[in-house]
């Protein structure tokens, strides 16, 4: 549709569904570049906002997701963790409006471990925000499931353990990437399995995000199946939101 010039002529770029959603959001959203740029050359508003349910499973690891309600294109596409689209907009000079926004955007792409856009939003390119948790680079490096740059900072790590950043500590962001490998890395390391992060206690946070290797791990290491958290609910309660028989 977008490749016909007589349908392009009178088409607003700009309208919204029922739910307030733009165009370029859903693009942005559903990671499709070629779209985004299409729209934006047509003029779209790079700016205009969507609307995501909290109740969306696929961003159930985001801040901004867990919140719900209105989001940028660029929130959209850190969250969906499409580098490219990110990457695009940002280029095109998205700005955000709001520190709610900068905070939900710059927590996101800490959580995928996306540097180069974290980097990109730390240097002002989407306005003069300051975040409100200082973030961690170890945790970043881990999240990221970058095994060296983890590794280097470790050797000037005094505390494994510390409470601090956006996932509270060393472990829970070696979770997050999702990898084996990060987990064991932290754990030699001397991570405490019984601290609580931003997903609640380690074994609850590897049953989140699915990963039947880590979840043995952690089990295996010693982690308690039973330890309660009458704020996010425990492993069980994860594994049985999730569908997980296995776990």
């Amino acid at each position: 549709m977008l490749e016909n010039n007589n349908n392009v002529e009178d088409l607003d770029v700009n309208q919204t569904n029922k739910d307030g959603s733009s165009g370029l959001f859903l693009a942005a959203r559903g990671g499709h570049i070629m779209v985004v740029q299409k729209l934006l050359d047509l003029g779209a508003n790079i700016d205009a906002p969507g609307f995501h349910a909290a109740s969306d499973p696929s961003w159930h690891l985001f801040l901004c997701a867990q919140k719900g309600g209105i989001l940028q294109s660029l929130q959209a596409a850190l969250a969906s963790d499409d580098n490219a689209v990110a990457e695009l907009l940002l280029d095109a000079g998205v700005k955000l409006t709001t520190q709610q926004q900068f905070d939900d955007a710059i927590q996101t792409a800490a959580f995928k471990g996306n540097i180069p856009n974290f980097q990109r939003l730390m240097a002002g390119d989407v306005g003069d925000f300051a975040p409100d948790i200082r973030p961690d680079p170890l945790q970043i490096a881990l999240a990221g499931g970058k095994m060296r740059r983890a590794k280097l900072l470790l050797q000037s790590c005094t505390d494994t353990n510390e409470e601090k950043g956006f996932f509270s500590n060393a472990l829970a962001a070696a979770i997050a990437s999702e990898k084996l490998s990060i987990v064991q890395l932290v754990l030699d390391a001397g991570a405490n399995i019984k601290l609580r992060g931003r997903y609640g206690f380690s074994l609850r946070a590897a049953v989140i995000i699915n990963n039947f290797e880590i979840t043995k791990c952690l089990l295996e290491k010693g982690t308690d199946p039973n330890e309660e958290d009458h704020e996010l609910g425990d492993a069980l309660q994860a594994a049985a939101s999730r569908g997980n028989i296995e776990r």
